[in-house]
């Protein structure tokens, strides 16, 4: 006795070439990822607050004029 199975895996193998093609060129979904940062930093010191949407506290007297740039 004798079995025999086909399966047509095209659609299956079809998207595992595009998810590698598109991990192939990272460029595009990083610049993406980016930019969609630096809104959401620009986002969040507009409105004061941190990533997880708490408010900024406010600074102390002595730790306004201590920074220094290098």
């Amino acid at each position: 006795m004798k079995i025999q199975i086909e399966v047509d895996n095209k659609t299956v193998l079809d998207a595992l070439n595009r998810l590698q093609q598109s991990g192939a060129r990272p460029r595009p979904a990083l610049l993406e990822i980016g930019e969609a940062l630096v809104e959401s930093t620009k986002e969040r010191f507009s409105t004061q607050t941190m990533p997880d949407g708490s408010r900024w506290e406010r600074n102390a007297p002595a730790g306004i004029g201590s920074i220094k740039l290098l």
